[in-house]
């Protein structure tokens, strides 16, 4: 690939992997599926609690990103260089003590997503020469190239709840920046849709969330969100976007859908003292969420190392789950969940104003007790509100 085109890929990747690659020594790979034990989830400090802060997978070797849960609640997919420098696709039940490799490439293979169904999984990989959406089994079974017949890059891969499409993000070399664009996978047809990174498609199929930065000033990241509806030949039409999240001091990235609906989780970037103190532009600062309208802005991690990339998964009832995502807590990268306390009457936390701080602190407080359950120290958090309040002062 042109050295262009690497750079552009790679940026926008590290804002979702950000984890050093060890110089420990790298274990070797083996051939076919590998089994690993694992410490059981939920274990922390030797309490078990559902609603309480909990550790995934236990890398000490590389990091493991990407979570992905699937619609039943019952398998986590994820990328890790824990076995090799490259990123590759693993899978593992939720509350199992294994964990499968599922690609074996000396390419990179990241950003997997579960098909509506769980029965297949959709990733980046550059092992064509540019990055790709690949699809592949969850359980074995040989990968599809979905777009080798472009010759640009695409990543980060989401599938429509209905219909046999897929959006992903896709670079114009021309232009220099990242496209929403979509997929059928019956008739083949490629849409792009609007300017923008990392796409996830609402529950109901009828929302698209993404990041994108702006065009003046900084040029943080923000959330945006469209509108869309399918037609009969998978065609897909879409709203005027939406700005959902935004600041001129920190960027909003990796935004997800809640199982209801209404809420949209993401990770700050730059906004936090510590994040700035240190100067952490490449890896995410805390865990969010906000309300489709922009209202409710709650910060729900606020420890001082770096959480990024969440995934809000379903409930085994059909419910709102837990929250996964990526974490250096405990000095390596590693997956964990929550699982989020929701306000009682939405709509009530519309600004940073003080008339409505008290609002503010009872449902960040709510939070971060049902994490401390699980034996981790947090400080109280902050939050600000709806959009119209979000610009800082300098």
């Amino acid at each position: 690939m042109p050295t262009k085109r690497i750079v552009a890929a790679t940026l926008p990747i590290l804002l979702i992997l950000g984890c050093e690659l060890s110089d420990g020594p790298a274990e070797n790979p083996r051939p076919g599926l590998t089994a690993r034990p694992e410490t059981p989830p939920f274990a922390i400090r030797g309490r078990t609690n559902e609603g309480a802060l909990a550790i995934h997978t236990f890398s000490r070797t590389g990091g493991d990103n990407d979570p992905c849960v699937s619609s039943d609640g019952n398998w986590l997919a994820f990328s890790s260089t824990r076995h090799t420098k490259q990123p590759q696709i693993y899978l593992k039940r939720v509350d199992s003590q294994v964990v499968t490799r599922r690609t074996f490439s000396e390419f990179s293979s990241i950003q997997p997503k579960f098909s509506p169904d769980g029965s297949m999984l959709a990733y980046a990989s550059n092992a064509d020469g540019n990055w790709d959406i690949w699809i592949m089994p969850r359980d074995r079974g040989p990968s599809a190239n979905l777009t080798a017949d472009l010759t640009t890059d695409e990543i980060h891969p989401t599938w429509h709840p209905d219909r046999p499409i897929l959006a992903f993000s896709s670079y114009d070399p021309a232009s220099g920046d990242w496209y929403v664009c979509i997929r059928s996978r019956r008739t083949g047809g490629l849409q792009i849709l609007t300017p923008g990174l990392f796409p996830e498609w609402s529950p109901d199929g009828k929302k698209i969330v993404y990041q994108r930065a702006r065009e003046r000033g900084v040029r943080w990241y923000s959330v945006w969100m469209v509108d869309v509806t399918v037609d009969a030949n998978d065609n897909v039409d879409c709203s005027q976007p939406v700005e959902l999240v935004w600041s001129d001091r920190w960027a909003a990235i990796n935004p997800a859908w809640c199982p209801d609906n209404k809420h949209v989780t993401f990770a700050s970037v730059y906004k936090s003292p510590e994040a700035r103190n240190e100067k952490r532009i490449y890896r995410g600062d805390d865990i969010w969420m906000v309300g489709v309208d922009g209202r409710d802005l709650v910060r729900l991690t606020t420890t001082s190392c770096a959480d990024w990339d969440p995934w809000w998964a379903q409930a085994p009832s059909g419910g709102v789950g837990r929250i996964y995502f990526t974490s250096l807590m405990n000095g390596n990268c590693n997956i964990w969940s929550f699982m989020p306390v929701m306000l009682d009457v939405p709509g009530t936390i519309e600004s940073n104003r003080e008339s409505e701080a008290d609002a503010a602190k009872d449902i960040i407080s709510k939070n971060l007790e049902a994490q401390e359950e699980g034996g981790t120290s947090f400080q109280l958090g902050t939050r600000v509100g709806g959009p119209e309040y979000m610009v800082e002062p300098q």
